[in-house]
């Protein structure tokens, strides 16, 4: 009995998947011996042929194959030419075999305690085939090439790839971004600016709103709640003003105020005045008419908004 225990512990029973192509990442090992001096060399190559005597192709070698371990190894010291521990696999797909690095950004550990002659595993609650466990950690998950998830990718603090991040459904953390090439996702990418993108735009998810009786007072306008903020203004009587500042500017920010006069019955005028960092078009101050709304845009250098443009107003007014 223990004889047979011994035999099946001793199977091969590490399993990797391929993150992306590995035809250049599955090499053959070769070892030639000089007659005249016994010099022992050998070669590692990506020159691994497919059954119909093809090299190895990106369609023959695809991201999301699972290979399995053969048994077989090289070591650094021991096999000549090699500079890094190996694993021999096994591609029961298409039968090829040949060694891998099994730390190498190609491939990912798809189960450690399937023997090598069972089938890919399929989940029994979803059907869909078996790609590997997920990752959880409180640690930092950081990766020099990419991050690619075939639902969501999300993060209590920080997502960061030296590459491109891809996501099937949602990507989400609870502080920073940041991807040496793209961000892409099938589904809405959400900022905690309020900022999405979807359908092929990037526009805001939420539009922050003041409602303020103007009465020589002033308003701070966060840049970091949104990018589109409407002002909505009503004052007591004639001759009264309100001032327009902005805060939380960052660099190459950009902000549409729409500042609506909604003093109804009153037709009175209202002065808007804009601060020093909310810098408007040299001579344009706003005499927000009655009943009339405005849109006026501004671009960040990093300190301040700068005005780029307004619209005339528009007779009626924003609830």
């Amino acid at each position: 009995m223990s004889s047979i225990q011994s035999a099946l512990v001793d199977q091969p029973v590490r399993q990797f998947i391929s993150t992306q192509p590995f035809n250049n990442d599955i090499f053959s090992y070769t070892v030639t011996t000089n007659r005249n001096t016994n010099a022992v060399t050998g070669d590692l190559s990506a020159n691994i042929l497919d059954l119909t005597g093809t090299l190895l192709s990106t369609t023959s070698a695809p991201a999301a194959r699972i290979l399995r371990d053969s048994g077989l190894k090289l070591y650094p010291g021991v096999n000549p030419g090699v500079n890094t521990f190996m694993v021999g696999v096994i591609d029961t797909v298409t039968s090829i075999a040949g060694y891998i690095d099994p730390n190498s950004p190609i491939y990912a550990v798809y189960s450690t305690k399937l023997p090598g002659f069972y089938t890919n595993g399929v989940d029994p609650n979803t059907n869909i085939a078996d790609a590997g466990p997920p990752v959880k950690t409180n640690g930092i998950v950081f990766a020099l090439q990419s991050i690619e998830a075939a639902t969501d990718i999300s993060a209590g603090t920080t997502i960061y790839a030296g590459a491109s991040i891809h996501a099937g459904t949602y990507i989400k953390a609870g502080t920073d971004i940041s991807a040496g090439q793209q961000i892409d996702l099938s589904g809405t990418l959400y900022t905690r600016t309020g900022l999405r993108s979807a359908g092929g735009q990037n526009r805001v998810n939420n539009i922050k709103t003041y409602s303020v009786v103007a009465s020589g007072n002033s308003i701070n306008i966060d840049c970091a709640a949104s990018q589109v903020q409407v002002v909505n203004l009503t004052s007591g009587g004639a001759g009264q003003s309100i001032t327009l500042d902005a805060i939380n500017v960052a660099p190459g920010a950009q902000l549409y105020l729409i500042i609506s006069n909604n003093n109804g019955g009153g037709g009175n005028a209202i002065t808007v005045v804009f601060g020093a960092n909310l810098l408007e078009i040299p001579g344009a101050s706003l005499s927000a008419a009655a009943n009339s709304a405005y849109t006026i845009g501004f671009i960040s250098n990093g300190t301040t908004m700068w005005e780029i443009g307004r619209t005339a107003p528009n007779s009626g007014i924003i609830t």
